[in-house]
């Protein structure tokens, strides 16, 4: 009403003066900022605050839910800095008014002192159950999105009482260059911090690459000698020495003894014979070849063409939105680095298109 009267104003001034005028326009030709009244123009009362004397830092309360959190933070995978958020810090007023607010930093040397003096005690005494040669691993190394490079290892095997456990052991970042012996000098430190040595394994599953192999015929050749057989002497220089600088000392002492390199190759695969591919991966590469065989035309025409379709509709946000509104249904693009990304790419653009037969017949 006041735009239309406005416009009235300025074009048709003789109709204007004819409409009534409410409140509002005869305070704005006075020059009278018009407000608009959502229903909260009233002040509401405020809440009496209280002071409240907030726990120590050595409260026993305080301490619990400082735990609590931790936990909950570990376990949910949560960002470190939750604990400083607006939104959690007004919640834990709500929830324990005396609750003392704590930084990242201290939610770090929670999680931390609880991995120290509770979770690697804990799992070295489980380990400690299992039988040499009953422990099996798989490890990797990957780049962050920030290109950080980190390597990863886990462990596989089945507890007394019958339960399959895969506990992540490490995940560390990796700042050395990627070479067999940086590799290999790394995983040996995750091991030996759940108390473990590397002829304690069974089968270490890695990828194909050259690194990965090469360090894991280093580690195995050391594992092969062990006992370790190290003299007292040489055993006392490597206590004092950091654990990859240990490593790459005794490394260097093994190969100055035998040089496996001219070994046969019957002999060291004795020696290396608990490295084993990844099958998933093997599994992949073997597709990958395929679809370069000949008389795979075809399918590789139907995936072009289907990939093409998808690109389209990433592109057109409208569209896409409405296919999904008719659907319920959004369609997956093949990804190279994404196993059986080729497979949920082909099902899910056959559910789409059956949905659409089904529920709209003449769309198509």
């Amino acid at each position: 009403m006041f735009v239309y009267f406005l416009y009235l104003q300025r074009n048709h001034k003789d109709k204007a003066e004819d409409l009534p005028q409410s409140p509002a326009v005869a305070k704005s030709k006075k020059g009278v900022q018009t407000k608009l009244d959502f229903g909260q123009s009233k002040e509401e009362p405020k809440e009496e605050t209280k002071s409240v004397e907030e726990y120590s830092r050595s409260h026993v309360r305080q301490k619990q839910l400082e735990q609590s959190i931790a936990e909950m933070v570990a376990h949910d995978m949560l960002p470190l800095s939750f604990v400083e958020g607006k939104g959690f810090r007004q919640f834990m007023k709500k929830f324990d008014p005396r609750f003392h607010n704590f930084s990242r930093r201290k939610l770090t040397r929670n999680i931390n002192d609880k991995v120290d003096n509770q979770v690697y005690p804990e799992l070295k005494a489980e380990i400690a159950t299992i039988p040499d040669g009953e422990k099996h691993s798989t490890s990797d190394l990957w780049l962050s999105r920030r290109l950080e490079s980190f390597i990863g290892v886990k462990l596989h095997y089945i507890t007394n009482d019958w339960v399959l456990k895969h506990p992540t052991i490490g995940l560390e970042s990796f700042k050395d260059r990627h070479t067999g012996v940086n590799i290999a000098a790394a995983f040996e430190d995750v091991l030996m911090r759940v108390g473990l040595s590397p002829h304690e394994l069974g089968l270490n599953i890695t990828d194909s690459a050259s690194n990965m192999i090469k360090a894991f015929k280093l580690i195995n050749e050391i594992a092969a000698e062990e006992a370790y057989n190290i003299d007292d002497d040489f055993e006392e220089e490597l206590g004092a020495l950091e654990p990859e600088e240990a490593f790459a000392e005794c490394l260097e002492e093994l190969l100055d003894s035998e040089n496996t390199d001219d070994l046969p190759d019957d002999e060291l695969d004795s020696i290396i014979q608990n490295r084993a591919a990844c099958n998933a991966h093997l599994l992949q590469l073997c597709l990958k070849d395929a679809f370069k065989a000949p008389g795979a035309e075809p399918t590789n025409k139907l995936l072009k063409d289907s990939n093409r379709i998808i690109k389209w509709y990433r592109k057109a946000s409208y569209w896409h939105q409405r296919l999904v509104e008719k659907t319920k249904k959004s369609l997956k693009q093949s990804v190279p680095v994404r196993w059986n990304s080729n497979t949920t790419l082909a099902e899910r653009l056959a559910e789409v298109y059956l949905s659409l037969i089904h529920k709209h017949p003449l769309m198509l």
